[in-house]
C-alpha cells in the first residue's frame, strides 16, 4: 500500500512519541510493513530508549521475522520492566506463543520473583519448561501445582500433557 508523501515527510520529521508510536501501528494495521519498519528505524534514531518502542520492535520482530538486535533489546526491555508484572507477564505469553521457550521462561521467572507462588505464573512457567525440553524444572514446578490444589479433579485433567 502506498503512503501519502506529505504525511509520509509529517511522519519522518516528527520527534512525537506518540505520533510515531501511532503512525507505527497505523502501517502495521494497513498492511504496509516495510513503512512500519521505516518508521521503527526512524523512532530508534530519535529515541533509542523508549520503553514502548523497545516493546513495538519485539512484537514486530515475533510478527515478521525481522529486526536487529533484536536480543539486545529484549534485554533493555527486560530491564527497563523488570518490576511491571502485567508487561512481563505479557511478553512471556507473547514469547510462548512464538515458541520462544526461554525468553518466555525468563519472563515468567521474573514474574514468579514479583509474585511468588502465583498458581497461573507457575503453571505457565511449568509448560515453557516442558516445551523447552527441561522437564526435571517443570516436574518440580508441578509437584508445587500439586501441593496448591490437592484433590483438584479439573486441575488433574490439565496435567495431563505433562504425564
Amino acid at each position: 500500500p502506498l503512503v501519502d508523501p506529505r504525511f509520509a515527510q509529517l511522519a519522518l520529521l516528527s520527534r512525537s512519541d506518540e505520533f510515531i508510536l501511532k503512525q507505527i501501528d497505523n502501517a502495521a494495521f494497513a498492511g504496509n510493513q516495510e513503512w512500519a519498519i521505516k518508521l521503527l528505524d526512524h523512532a530508534f534514531f530519535y529515541m533509542p530508549d523508549n520503553p514502548y518502542l523497545i516493546s513495538k520492535s519485539i512484537q514486530f520482530y515475533l510478527l515478521y521475522g525481522f529486526g536487529d538486535d533484536i536480543v539486545q533489546k529484549i534485554d533493555r526491555h527486560y530491564n527497563v520492566f523488570s518490576n511491571d508484572l502485567n508487561e512481563l507477564a505479557k511478553f512471556a505469553t507473547i514469547f510462548n506463543k512464538n515458541g520462544k521457550y526461554g525468553w518466555a521462561i525468563m519472563y515468567y521467572e521474573r514474574c514468579n520473583q514479583i509474585k511468588p507462588d502465583d498458581f497461573t505464573i507457575l503453571h505457565n512457567l511449568a509448560i515453557n519448561y516442558t516445551n523447552a525440553g527441561d522437564k526435571n524444572k517443570a516436574g518440580i514446578i508441578i509437584e508445587k501445582l500439586l501441593k496448591m490444589k490437592p484433590g483438584d479433579t479439573e486441575f488433574l485433567l490439565m496435567l495431563l500433557p505433562f504425564i
